[in-house]
């Protein structure tokens, strides 16, 4: 029996943590907990092993955002993926040049699929155009197995569909 996936999903929206975890409720092979706190996020990464991936909120309400959370883990955890999410297009620059190990725009309905594919294959979009139009050779990039490609053909045979 393989050892269940852990995810964290951090957002100060409960609605928003409470949909991903219930997502996920009865999927086998995964864990998820959900917080709606920076500060707290940060005491349950020091309490516990570190998560398969985290999902983060980058605008949480309080004095620890998620760039702060992000920089803990970067520092205490850095074998832990973290996905960024925003609502807000702005803050895409800043968020990119701390090198998350994906950005996203909300909403984005397919993030359970995504997630889903990243801890069980190991391939994920990091950064796409959401205006693009995939199939008209839009440049993607993409995170497979630890190793960056842009190439679409490679992208979409290891994928499945983007």
């Amino acid at each position: 029996m393989t050892t269940p996936k852990k995810i964290l999903i951090i957002d100060d929206e409960p609605k928003i943590v409470k949909a991903l975890c219930d997502a996920f409720r009865f999927e086998e092979g995964f864990v998820v907990e959900g917080l709606t706190d920076g500060a707290e996020s940060i005491q349950y990464l020091q309490s516990t092993p570190a998560p398969d991936l985290v999902i983060l909120d980058w605008r949480l309400k309080g004095a620890v955002q998620g760039r702060d959370v992000l920089m803990y883990v970067r520092e205490n955890k850095p074998e832990t993926p973290v996905w960024v999410v925003t609502a807000s297009i702005h803050f895409l620059d800043e968020i990119n040049s701390l090198k998350p190990s994906a950005s996203f725009l909300k909403p984005l309905p397919e993030l359970k699929e995504r997630i889903v594919r990243f801890l069980t294959v190991g391939a994920w979009v990091v950064r796409s155009d959401p205006t693009a139009n995939v199939f008209n050779k839009q440049l993607i990039e993409v995170r497979l197995l630890n190793k960056t490609s842009t190439d679409l053909g490679k992208v979409k045979s290891a994928y499945g569909k983007i």
